[in-house]
């Protein structure tokens, strides 16, 4: 846009803002169509930023004026869309409006495309600033959010519902982050906020995404997460909306980690304060890879087990990699020796070490002894394979070409360098010592 095209635009704008200021007083008011007419040519030139200094705090409360709830209800809705736009745009607006509390009064039963923009205006006027410590401002935001989610948790949200429970959800949340040591005084919006959970899509859409980021600010209420009709439901459906993410996603997408990683730790936090059995035995199997998955390497299949264990490779799934481990763990009563046997020492290795939890030299043999003792066969400690598989998996040393074996050595070195640095071993790397005793050739190219 030109210098004379955002002069006239800012003309324009201005001569909009003194006719809807102007009707106002007016003793002949325009027509409704009229003002919506002015608010939607408005509308469109506020969307752009670098005329966000058009709106002041005067005009703001002139806009209030025709959003305010005995207006027509195309025209303050219009109205409404305009204030939002101009605190998205303006941070001087933001922390100087003070409009947010006669609003949240006025909107304590709206419908469902007023509460969307409503819950964005409330959202952004206490984003920044310390008005949210007011107790009057506090105590009328607190009865607007829990009217709003007792509203949603009577019926199944549709799709416009959604997106009004994620402005709610993020007026929370914003609440929530600015009274930390008051949070408690929320968890009676735990019970709202597991039902709708519970009746959204069976999937991390957004909606459920901005109500799991909720839940991770306020207590795990036992009675909600596990009810007594149903203990396992909503256990189950974190880790069905985990599963579907990480399918639907890969783990190699960079938007990952951040997407799945409050439903882990909201998923991390009731399991920590269940005392059920029934809890305990549903996580392990799980997480846990099951007995049948020993014919190959664990973490090779295409089972949840298997991705939440390939976590441990991808450099971009710190979060999610950490609060796996430790479900993981703790999902073996916190034993490092059930831990290794459960998951293999190649995966369990570095959660030990990283958590600074003791691994014993005899730590291998120990695990090799406790894998035997629970099972009819043999089973390979670091990897967690059967040996008999194992042994079916790979030719024989007679079979193997040289390229093979040369390969295989590669391997073993790179695995004993790695334990002998991490303290694991203190032998010295048997391949390194065959190559420097001359036992090893270089095949020629």
């Amino acid at each position: 846009m030109s210098a004379l095209q955002q002069e006239a635009t800012r003309n324009r704008a201005n001569t909009l803002i003194e006719a809807l200021q102007g009707n106002l007083s007016s003793k002949s008011p325009l027509k409704q169509n009229d003002i919506l007419d002015l608010l939607g040519e408005l509308k469109v030139i506020g969307r752009d930023t670098q005329f966000a200094d058009i709106f002041s705090i005067e005009v703001l409360n002139s806009l209030a004026k025709y959003g305010s709830h005995d207006q027509n209800f195309d025209v303050r809705l219009e109205a409404l869309r305009i204030i939002a736009n101009a605190l998205l745009a303006s941070h001087p607006l933001r922390q100087a409006w003070d409009g947010v509390s006669a609003f949240a009064k006025q909107y304590m039963n709206p419908s469902v495309d007023e509460e969307f923009v409503i819950g964005r205006i409330l959202f952004l006027s206490t984003i920044e600033g310390s008005r949210i410590h007011i107790p009057s401002l506090r105590q009328t935001l607190k009865d607007y959010i829990t009217e709003s989610l007792q509203r949603h948790s009577r019926h199944q949200p549709n799709a416009r519902e959604q997106a009004a429970v994620v402005e709610t959800c993020k007026l929370l949340f914003n609440v929530l982050c600015k009274i930390p040591e008051s949070t408690t005084e929320y968890d009676y919006l735990v019970k709202y906020l597991v039902w709708i959970l519970r009746h959204l899509p069976r999937k991390l859409v957004q909606a459920a995404s901005s109500v799991i980021t909720c839940l991770l600010k306020l207590s795990v209420i036992d009675e909600v997460y596990f009810p007594q009709e149903e203990p396992l439901a909503v256990v189950a459906l974190l880790f069905e909306m985990i599963e579907t993410r990480m399918r639907n996603l890969g783990l190699d997408d960079p938007t990952l980690d951040d997407s799945i990683a409050p439903a882990l730790l909201v998923l991390h936090r009731a399991i920590a304060k269940s005392q059920l059995q029934s809890v305990k035995e549903y996580v392990r199997s799980k997480v846990l890879p099951p007995e049948s998955e020993r014919n190959k390497p664990l973490g090779v299949s295409s089972s949840f087990q298997s991705l939440l264990l390939q976590t441990a490779s991808k450099p971009g799934l710190q979060k999610t990699r950490e609060i796996s481990y430790q479900i993981m763990f703790e999902s073996c009563n916190e034993d490092a020796r059930e831990f290794i046997h459960s998951i293999g020492f190649g995966f369990a290795a570095g959660f030990l070490i990283n958590h600074k939890i003791e691994i014993p030299n005899e730590s291998l043999r120990e695990a090799d002894e406790y894998l035997n003792a629970q099972s009819s066969y043999s089973v390979n400690p670091v990897t967690g394979q059967r040996i008999d598989a194992e042994n079916a998996s790979y030719p024989s040393l007679a079979e193997m070409t040289d390229e093979e074996k040369e390969r295989e050595a590669e391997k073993l070195f790179v695995l004993f360098e790695r334990l002998r640095e991490n303290g694991v071993i203190s032998v010295q790397n048997p391949v390194r010592t065959a190559v420097e005793s001359g036992r090893f050739q270089q095949l020629p190219e």
